[in-house]
C-alpha cells in the first residue's frame, strides 16, 4: 500500500515536470521566435542601407533572414536535445519507481504468504495441544511408613488422570525416592524415562491406556536406602523426596511423551508452623496421617 502510494505521487511529479518543461518550452520558443525577429531587424538595418542596388539589397536581406533562422533551428535542436534528455532520465526513473514497486510488491507477498503459513502452522499446532492427551501425577502414601532400620519403606499409591481429549496409549508410571533432589539431578529423570521406555519396549511390564477423564491407579511399596555420609546433622534427619514419571504415546505420533513431577515428602508439623520436619533413622514407623505430601514441581512435561 505504501509503496503504490509512493509510485503514484512519483508518476505524477513526472507527469507535472513533463507537462511544466513543455510549457517552459512554448514560452522559450515564442521569446526566441520574437527575439531572432528583433535582431534580423536590427541587423538589416545596419548592414543592408541605402545604396545597394535592389538585388543586393534583397540578397542582404535573405542573408539576414536565413542567419536568424539558423541561429533560431540551431537553439530548437537544443532544446529539443534537452527534452529528450530530460524524457529518457523521466523515462529511467519510471522504470526504476516501476521495478523497485513490483519487487517491493513480491516482497509484500511473499512476507503476507510466509505470515499465513506460520498462522496456519500454530493453529495446527494449537489444535494438536487442544486433542492431545495430558498427563496429571498424584501421589499418596496411605500405608505410611514402615519399621525398618538404615531405610525408609514407603507403602505409595500414585495415580495418573489424563485430562487431555484423547487416549494415552503404551503408558506406563513408577514411582522413584530420592534422599534428597536437586536441580543438578534433572538427568537422573532423563534416565528413569529412558529405562521405562526399555520397559515398554522390551515387554518387561505390560503397558496400558488411560482414556480422557480416567485415572490410572498403581500400588508400589518402595524402600529408600539411606546413605548416612550424606546426612547434614543440623537438619535433624532425612527429607525423601518421591519422582511419579509416566511415559505413553499418542495417536497423532510415533514419539514417547513423558510426565514427571516431583513430590516431597515430611512428618507432619505438629505446630502447623512449617511445612513439615525431616525423617529421623530410627526404624520408628509410621502412619499415614502422620506424613505430608508437597507437590514441589513438573520436572517434565512433554
Amino acid at each position: 500500500m505504501i509503496f503504490g502510494t509512493l509510485a503514484v505521487l512519483i508518476l505524477s511529479w513526472l507527469v507535472w515536470d513533463y507537462s511544466a518543461t513543455l510549457t517552459e518550452q512554448r514560452v522559450r520558443y515564442d521569446e526566441s521566435t520574437r527575439r531572432y525577429a528583433e535582431q534580423a531587424v536590427n541587423r538589416i538595418e545596419e548592414r543592408c542601407g541605402f545604396g545597394l542596388t535592389p538585388t543586393a539589397l534583397r540578397g542582404c536581406i535573405f542573408r539576414e533572414v536565413e542567419s536568424a533562422e539558423d541561429q533560431k533551428r540551431s537553439e530548437r535542436d537544443l532544446d529539443a536535445q534537452e527534452s529528450v534528455a530530460r524524457s529518457t532520465r523521466a523515462m529511467m526513473l519510471t522504470a526504476f519507481v516501476g521495478l523497485f514497486a513490483g519487487i517491493a510488491s513480491v516482497g509484500l507477498i511473499w512476507a503476507t504468504l510466509l505470515e499465513t503459513r506460520r498462522m496456519a502452522g500454530d493453529a495446527r499446532e494449537i489444535g494438536y495441544m487442544q486433542n492431545r492427551p495430558w498427563l496429571v501425577s498424584g501421589l499418596d502414601i496411605p500405608g505410611g511408613l514402615l519399621s525398618s532400620k538404615d531405610s525408609l519403606p514407603f507403602v505409595m499409591k500414585l495415580g495418573i488422570t489424563n485430562i487431555g481429549n484423547s487416549t494415552a496409549m503404551n503408558m506406563l508410571a513408577d514411582v522413584f525416592l530420592f534422599q534428597n533432589f536437586d536441580h543438578n539431578d534433572e538427568a537422573k529423570l532423563e534416565n528413569l524415562r529412558d529405562s521405562l521406555i526399555n520397559r515398554n519396549e522390551t515387554k518387561h511390564e505390560r503397558p496400558g491406556s488411560v482414556f480422557p477423564k480416567e485415572t490410572f491407579y498403581k500400588d508400589r511399596a518402595e524402600s529408600l536406602l539411606i546413605d548416612k555420609s550424606l546426612l547434614i546433622p543440623f537438619l535433624g534427619g532425612v527429607f525423601p523426596v518421591a519422582c511419579v514419571i509416566s511415559v505413553y504415546k499418542i495417536p497423532t505420533d510415533k514419539e514417547w511423551h513423558c510426565t514427571a513431577t516431583i513430590f516431597d515428602i515430611f512428618i507432619r508439623d505438629r505446630n502447623k508452623g512449617a511445612l513439615g520436619d525431616p525423617f529421623p533413622v530410627d526404624g520408628k514407623s509410621l502412619s499415614g496421617d502422620n506424613l505430608k505430601l508437597v507437590m514441589r514441581r513438573h520436572a517434565i512435561g512433554t
